[in-house]
């Protein structure tokens, strides 16, 4: 469970989040949330608002628009569109979004809620933005396309169209000359790392599949070469060329399968000494080849102008955030349920050591009576003989109460250690 401060905290971030969404729906310039982004931002980014609807920035001097943002990883954020496309025009495709912002066109930033009760779907939600603002104007896409074909119409749209603008006309494929040199869209980042940025995008299940397969495959090698070298296997032989060939290969292939069946027997055998010893069971495996992979190449991949890689890289980044997080939060979880453990366990020894205490007192007390009697040559009712035997039974009592009671002051010593509690 999470604890009061971690409660509060999220509670916090969950109150201004609200706060900000409701005043992003009303709108506000573009200079106003420049001015605001510090406060807008959750814990340093715009991200999370992409989880909760779209955003549009409306020109209503010239009556266009941007759409961007939703839940899909190609979606930007407001702090990155607004940014590199209208403040410093850093941004790819067209450069009148920040022509307009430098002349101070009236720019408007509003943000649209998803609402499921309303729309079956996020693309919905998008669909009616569109709707909405098509009714008033057009998109800046719309605007760039018409000033090089002005048979050009915003039913003409291709499906998935680029609300940037790559600076390709909707004819002939070809770039042609406007006004204003258009920005080139960067050329999309060919690497390993970008294929695996990309799968992850699609299937995080097939990543992370394959990503465990790699790795069983990869981190064997060690052993591998350790059998080949250690065990003095004659990869050679043979009686003849063929023979030293295939016995070559038989052994290099059994070799490998054999370290690969090691390194299970010991995740196996790890994973059952956790079980049994340490207070946190699952196992963790922290280096995976695919995201070692990507971070060898992290500095590449910001260095380049592939914003949508970029995007992808901060999600991966966000996934390795948020499991790492999921973890520390199950062993915070996992040493709480064994410190309330351990202070019931103490608690009960602590009850049963003064149990056997005052147990023992009065067996004691009995046995000293019973023998008191027993050398008075007994009572009315019972003879010194009956009285001898029953103290020496409260003696033997006495005695196994006693036991218990140096037993629990042990465990009780033990429980005070390991929950870091000295004794007064």
């Amino acid at each position: 469970m999470l604890s009061s401060e971690e409660k509060e905290m999220d509670n916090s971030k969950a109150n201004i989040l609200e706060q900000n969404i409701k005043m992003l729906e009303a709108g506000i310039t573009l200079q106003d949330y420049i001015k605001k982004e510090e406060e807008i931002k959750i814990d340093g980014d715009t991200k999370i608002y992409n989880e909760y609807g779209f955003f549009v920035v409306y020109n209503k001097t010239k009556q266009l628009y941007l759409l961007d943002g939703g839940n899909n990883p190609s979606g930007f954020t407001m702090s990155i569109t607004i940014h590199q496309f209208f403040v410093t025009n850093d941004g790819c495709g067209n450069p009148y979004m920040h022509k307009h912002y430098m002349e101070g066109d009236n720019l408007i930033l509003v943000f649209w809620r998803y609402d499921k009760q309303k729309y079956a779907s996020m693309q919905q939600l998008k669909e009616h933005i569109e709707s909405y603002y098509d009714s008033m104007g057009e998109t800046y896409y719309d605007f760039i396309v018409k000033m090089q074909d002005s048979s050009y119409t915003k039913k003409d749209r291709t499906q998935g169209y680029n609300s940037y603008y790559k600076g390709k006309s909707k004819e002939s494929g070809q770039r042609k000359t406007i006004e204003e040199p258009v920005t080139q869209q960067p050329e999309k980042t060919k690497s390993m790392a970008a294929a695996l940025l990309h799968l992850e995008s699609k299937s995080k299940f097939l990543y992370n599949f394959l990503n465990a397969i790699v790795d069983l495959l990869i981190k064997p090698l060690p052993i591998f070469i350790w059998m080949l070298v250690d065990k003095g296997i004659n990869l050679f032989a043979g009686a003849n060329v063929i023979q030293s060939t295939f016995t070559f290969i038989s052994n290099i292939i059994a070799a490998y399968i054999a370290s690969i069946m090691v390194y299970v027997i010991l995740l196996f055998v790890v994973q059952i000494i956790k079980l049994f010893v340490c207070t946190y069971k699952p196992l963790v495996i922290h280096f995976k080849a695919f995201d070692i992979i990507i971070k060898l190449s992290r500095k590449k991949i910001l260095s380049g102008d592939d914003r949508e890689l970029k995007e992808l890289l901060y999600e991966h980044e966000r996934i390795i955030e948020e499991r790492k997080e999921k973890r520390e939060n199950s062993k915070s979880r996992a040493y709480e349920r064994k410190e309330q453990r351990e202070l019931q366990e103490l608690e009960f020894a602590q009850k049963e050591y003064e149990r056997a205490k005052d147990s023992a007192q009065r067996n004691r007390d009995s046995a000293e009576y019973n023998f008191k009697k027993a050398r008075e040559g007994g009572t009315l009712f019972s003879s010194a003989e009956t009285k001898r035997e029953e103290a020496k039974r409260d003696a033997r009592r006495a005695e196994y109460d006693e036991q218990n009671a140096r037993y629990y002051e042990e465990r009780i010593k033990a429980k005070k250690r390991s929950l870091g509690i000295k004794d007064e």
